[in-house]
């Protein structure tokens, strides 16, 4: 466990070093003038686009929208996959619905927790910064194969920075996870950064030798 620690401090590290030298040369995404509000009905249209008229197939939104449109281009997370990132500390799970649902009930890690990242307030996040410069791999949920909320995560942290090519989307959700009994726990989301493991303990030197 303590190796692993040291192991993601490291990449965080190398990694954050090169988004600090990219935002000095660049301004970040989310810091332009464009209001948050104007952002989040901009995501959501691109989404249901892409969803079709219905708005209601995450099968729409990757093969391909209305009128042969191009599809969003997110990977896709398996049962069996999304069972081993569930012990993998090189992958972040993300739950992409409203903090009242996520504190009734999301899925349960060993490694770092589950995070909890409101699509709709995914620009105001403190957190997202730090995620981006992690260089992991990030898998998303929200409540089923009807919702789009991980569909307009997906989006807006590609529009922040983020590298799509390293983040899925396990369309079938929280309903999902419930009935494959998944891991499972209750409660907010306290995770505040993946701060700096601690310097292992030296042995006061002898004084003999």
């Amino acid at each position: 466990m303590a190796g692993s620690l040291v192991r993601i401090a490291v990449i965080v590290g190398v990694a954050g070093i090169g988004a600090f030298v990219h935002a000095r040369m660049t301004s970040l995404p989310w810091r332009t003038d464009v209001p948050a509000v104007q952002r989040r009905l901009e995501i959501k249209d691109v989404v249901k686009t892409h969803r079709g008229n219905d708005g209601s197939s995450s099968e729409a939104a990757n093969a391909g929208g209305k009128e042969g449109e191009p599809s969003l281009g997110y990977g896709r997370v398996s049962l069996d996959e999304l069972r081993a990132a569930i012990d993998d500390p090189y992958v972040i799970i993300i739950d992409a619905r409203p903090h009242t649902e996520f504190e009734a009930g999301h899925l349960s890690r060993s490694v770092t927790p589950t995070l909890n990242i409101d699509a709709e307030r995914s620009f105001d996040d403190p957190r997202m910064s730090e995620l981006m410069s992690s260089g992991l791999q990030f898998v998303l949920y929200c409540t089923s194969t009807d919702c789009d909320l991980a569909e307009q995560l997906y989006v807006a942290m590609t529009q922040m920075g983020f590298n799509g090519s390293q983040i899925r989307i396990f369309p079938p959700g929280w309903e999902g996870i419930e009935q494959a009994k998944l891991p499972t726990a209750s409660g907010p989301d306290e995770w505040t950064g993946f701060g700096v493991p601690e310097a292992p303990e030296e042995s006061a030197a002898d004084p003999n030798q």
